[in-house]
């Protein structure tokens, strides 16, 4: 009689669980996975102005409407309305009637990203990410498989969707991709993208810290990123406008700016 071997003689201790589910997805059927919402032909920087929409319509406070956030965003209401199903999917929103709330952590995402708080934004997503129920299948599918390209992991979003990336939902899933980048859970290697346990397991591991204290009203901060490239220095500025702003003081800002930029001291 030949003696068994352990699984745990040929597959690592964190894949093993990966292959598990897989084989329990398998003999349950594909009707007993449960299937994800994808953002619907939005790329992850009008996805995250539509969540900050929201949180600028007071969602945070008390339910409000997709007309609101069009106020705020000028985004139209139908593209709109049409995240609402990844937004709930995946924790930031939640229906009310017939109108929307940010959840908690969507309120804390949406509050870091409406004021800069970029570090803080991507902690609190990796967190929602992390709990993300429908997604877990598409996690170990990557830790067990991967590394894989953008093509193969878009593929098995849509696998996990039920929908096949083409057209406006290959560009929701390509915000998903964007998103797990953003939150750190995947990670950009040469060989293709990975599934980064240390990120989850921190997510996992670290409470919310509490949202700092932020003005309730007024412009963004002036946000300023610069990419030097042999000697040039490209610099981008992004304004928000409202009704608080001050026209005046944003002409003088910019004046400083572009003096201080064209014409640095010598």
């Amino acid at each position: 009689m030949v003696p068994s071997t352990p699984l745990s003689t040929f597959i690592p201790d964190h894949q093993r669980r990966g292959l598990i589910l897989s084989w329990l997805y398998c003999f349950l059927g594909s009707e007993e996975m449960p299937d994800i919402d994808v953002p619907s032909n939005t790329p992850l920087d009008r996805l995250n102005e539509i969540i900050v929409g929201w949180y600028r319509s007071k969602a945070h406070e008390a339910p409000s409407s997709i007309s609101e956030v069009n106020k705020r965003t000028g985004v139209e209401t139908t593209t709109v309305s049409r995240q609402n199903a990844f937004l709930q999917d995946v924790g930031l929103l939640q229906k009310e009637g017939n109108l929307f709330r940010l959840t908690e952590m969507g309120a804390s995402y949406a509050k870091f990203l409406d004021f800069g708080q970029i570090e803080e934004a991507k902690r609190t997503l990796r967190t929602i990410l992390s709990e993300w129920k429908g997604f877990q299948q598409v996690y170990d599918y990557l830790d067990l498989k991967g590394p894989l390209s953008r093509e193969e992991l878009a593929d098995r979003i849509g696998l996990a969707s039920d929908k096949k990336p083409v057209g406006g939902t290959k560009t929701g899933i390509n915000a998903i991709i964007d998103l797990l980048l953003f939150a750190g859970i995947v990670v950009e290697r040469e060989n293709g993208l990975a599934f980064s346990k240390g990120a989850m397991s921190e997510a996992v591991a670290t409470p919310l810290r509490e949202t700092p204290s932020l003005p309730k009203s007024g412009p963004l901060p002036t946000r300023i990123s610069t990419i030097s490239q042999e000697g040039a220095v490209r610099v981008e500025i992004k304004v928000v406008l409202d009704n608080s702003l001050d026209a005046t003081k944003l002409e003088e800002l910019l004046k400083i700016v572009r003096k201080v930029l064209l014409e640095p001291e010598r």
